[in-house]
Parts: C-alpha cells; structure tokens; sequence
C-alpha cells in the first residue's frame, strides 16, 4: 500500500507537467453551481442553453442530437393506461441521476421501462456534466446534492408516489436522498458507488494541488466525458466519505431497494455494496442481482441476492465492466451495433487500439489486468442481458404493489 501510494504521486507529478491546451480543458463558467428555482420544464430548457454555450464539438450537423442525449428530460406515461388523479398528479414517478462524467442519456433505457411502467420520469443533470471536462476542475458534491434535491422537490408536487434511480454516482446521491425520515417509496440503483475501488482515492484531494487531471483523452464520446478531472475523482470520493459516515452513525433503508452490480466492477466497490444490501437494507421486498464470471463460487447468504452469469464465452464477453450496467444491446452509440467503441486502455496509435477498434471478434468485458491478459480486448459498454434485468424489474415492481 505505502509503494502505490508513492508510485500514485509519481504519476501525478509527471502529469502536472503536461497542461492540455485545448479549450475543453478549462471551465466554461457555466456549470459548475446549481441555482435554478423554477419549474423542471424551463431548467430543462435553460439547461439546453448552457450546453449549447459550454460544448466545443458542435456543428449544424450534430447540434441537435448531441444537446439532447446530455440535457435533462421528462418522459410522461401513456394517460389512456396511468391517467391522472383529479388533482393533476400522476400515481407514482421517479427521478435518475447519472454517473460520474456521465449525461442523462445513460439513464434514458431505464427512463422509457418504468415509463412503460406508469411512471412519470424525470432525469436531471449534475453540475460540471453535459458541457466539457474543464467544468469538473471547479465543481462540489454538494452542488450534486442541490441538484438532486432540486429533482426530488420538483417531483414531489407532481406525484402522489415518490421513488429515486441512479447510476454509479447517481446511485449513491439516491442512498443519500433516501436518508430517514423521507418520502422516498424505492429505489433503483445501478454499480451504486459506495466506495471507489482504489487504494489511493483518498490522496486525490492533496493531488488536485499538483495538478487538474487524472486522464487526458480525446473525449470523442458525446454522451460522456473521456478525460478525467482530479477533482471530479476527489468530489465523489468525498460523497462516499460522508456516507460513510452516515452509515456508521446508523444509516439504514427502510423502503425496497432494487439494486444490480458486477462483481468483476473495477470502478466501485461491489463487495462493499453487497454487504450495504445485506446489512442496511432492510426491506424482504428488496432485490439485488449480482452479475459474476464465476457464479457458483459466489456465497450470497440472503435470498433476496440473485445471482446471474456474466461470462458468456459464445459471445466472447468475459466478464460485465462498469459501464454496461445500463445499457441494452440495440443501443444505437453503446450497444452491440453501436458508433462508439471504448479503447482508452490502450495508447493513441497503437496495434492494439486499432485492433480493439477495428476487430468486433475480440472479447470484451471489464478492463481488469485479468482480462487484459487474455488478449486485445474492448471494454464492454452494454448489457448484454440488460432486456433479463428489466424482467426481473417488473417482478419486483409487481411485488410493490
């Protein structure tokens, strides 16, 4: 541990000394606090706004699409099925927050199932995202939370049901959101990050001192930041310490919890999720599915923990990565036939990055040095059973009611 820390600050002095010139790199100076009051059609709106100021990859072709799939959104449920009541408010609704890095179009498969569902939706976008990488430089975890609790508030007076869904980030401001006493009916978390899976995530905050950036890519993906902020890495790392906390001082969930993770994650912490569920989630209504390359090997000890194959060598998938986690296999940028291809784990201009772009016969799965070893690998950015998980969902939404 002592050696990692050492060899850690080593690599962040070398990257000090490299200051990227490109203008994405610095922040915008418009997404880095979260103050709006009004209602969730115009944050919406003026949220478009600042993401159309603050990007730098826009063109009269692609304008349109990329404001979109990164702005907040609302979907309504189908009134001839889920009408009103007569005060105007719909029966249940739910607000997703996204990742780290991420934009609200992670959230989006997820968003149109429990639309399906009669769920009035509604996605926001955390300060510092949707813009460039430069905006997390500057950017607080509670600048999250205001947002998160800004979503929640906006909801509340539309329904008469209140649930919360995140993603990795997302999931833990939803652990934080549902803290007792609260409103809050459920909740849907998926590769929730209760704890960075790193052991020096807690040198980060002295870091940032030496310099902005832990990654530096092209940032070619127009849904979610490429290049890595130290600070944004340090942000989520201080939320995690204050669940920490929280849990320490007796934090437990009250309401069912439907919950999926991939034990081969190595970005959170699974194993320190799993015994969250086993210990603070109360509810026997509660669902967790645990996605593992070795299933029968794993010790679950809790009924309500599920346990589902991610090896799937007929379709050369190691293992799921964590960002499969909510993503379906015909979607069109991250699924099976998407435009996007995720190979940052090799260097620019190596055999192995043009193979691991060109060649869709390799395997893919979670960039673990495990699975590196096997060959050129692409990192898995869908689920492959992510139409399954949906199924085991709607069990779990029909044992609610």
């Amino acid at each position: 541990m002592p050696k990692l820390k050492y060899l850690f600050l080593l690599l962040v002095i070398l990257a000090g000394g490299c200051t990227p010139n490109h203008p994405r790199f610095q922040p915008s100076g418009r997404n880095t606090t979260f103050q709006f009051q009004g209602s969730f059609q115009d944050y919406i709106e003026e949220s478009k706004k600042i993401i159309a100021q603050g990007r730098f990859d826009l063109s009269d072709d692609n304008r349109d699409k990329i404001i979109a799939a990164n702005s907040p959104f609302e979907l309504l449920p189908d009134e001839q099925f889920f009408p009103r009541r007569e005060d105007g408010r719909f029966e249940k609704g739910v607000l997703l927050i996204h990742g780290l890095a991420d934009s609200p179009y992670v959230m989006r498969p997820l968003a149109r199932h429990l639309q399906s569902r009669g769920f009035l939706v509604r996605a926001i976008l955390l300060p510092g995202h949707g813009t460039c990488p430069g905006d997390l430089i500057e950017v607080d975890y509670r600048e999250w939370i205001k947002a998160a609790q800004y979503g929640i508030n906006s909801l509340r007076k539309d329904v008469h049901h209140l649930y919360v869904g995140g993603y990795s980030t997302g999931g833990a401001l939803s652990i934080y959101l549902a803290q007792q006493p609260t409103d809050i009916e459920g909740l849907f978390l998926l590769a929730p990050a209760l704890e960075i899976k790193t052991n020096w995530a807690c040198l980060t905050p002295y870091a940032t001192y030496l310099t902005d950036w832990l990654l530096i890519h092209d940032d070619a993906d127009s849904t979610r930041y490429e290049s890595f902020s130290m600070n944004s890495v340090t942000q989520i790392y201080n939320l995690t310490q204050e669940l920490d906390e929280l849990i320490e001082k007796g934090l437990k969930l009250s309401m069912p919890v439907f919950a999926a993770v991939s034990y081969e994650d190595i970005v959170i912490d699974p194993i320190e999720f799993i015994d969250f569920f086993k210990n603070k989630i109360v509810s026997k209504k509660s669902v967790l599915l645990v996605y593992s390359s070795n299933p029968d090997d794993f010790k679950k000890n809790d009924p309500r923990i599920l346990v589902k194959n991610s090896s799937l060598p007929e379709e050369k998938i190691h293992d799921f990565s964590h960002l499969a986690m909510t993503m379906p296999p015909d979607d069109p940028h991250y699924g099976k036939e998407g435009d996007y291809k995720n190979c940052l784990h090799y260097r620019k201009r190596s055999n192995e990055k043009k193979i691991c772009l060109e060649d869709d016969t390799i395997g893919q799965g979670a960039i673990s040095s495990k699975n590196k070893n096997k060959g050129v690998m692409r990192r898995l950015t869908y689920h492959p059973d992510f139409y399954e998980m949906m199924d085991d969902l709607d069990l779990f939404l029909d044992g609610l009611q």
